[in-house]
């Protein structure tokens, strides 16, 4: 399962944990990308412990699951005016580099919390 934010409302312990006994009663291994509101108060330290852990940088991951491959940003920290996410200079290096190690045809599934088109003004255009 895939889960692309605001597991929380407010960033606490108790939310997170009722969160986590909803998912749990799936029995699926969950992924996880933070929404804004699981990162109140301590920049995602709490929500990438618990939900991430094991992560690069600030949050942001990549995996294979059959034969496609996967890639978690963050765009939730350094929110803009406006609630537009950014990705930042490193995890875009990190991305690059990551996709680098891969094959052109490898099926690519990118997750992240706001949508990627609302991040960049230049492809938010009628």
């Amino acid at each position: 399962m895939l889960h692309t934010g605001d597991v929380s409302h407010l960033s606490r312990p108790e939310e997170f944990d009722i969160a986590q006994q909803i998912v749990n009663g799936a029995g699926l291994e969950t992924r996880y990308v933070p929404g804004e509101h699981d990162v109140i108060g301590d920049d995602g330290r709490t929500f990438f412990a618990r939900f991430s852990p094991g992560t690069k940088g600030v949050g942001w991951y990549s995996f294979d699951q059959q034969g496609v491959h996967f890639v978690a940003l963050v765009n939730v920290l350094n929110l803009k005016a406006g609630g537009m996410g950014y990705l930042g200079d490193t995890q875009l290096a990190w991305l690059a580099a990551d996709l680098k190690a891969r094959s052109h045809s490898t099926p690519l599934v990118v997750l992240t919390h706001v949508p990627l088109w609302s991040v960049y003004l230049a492809c938010n255009v009628d």
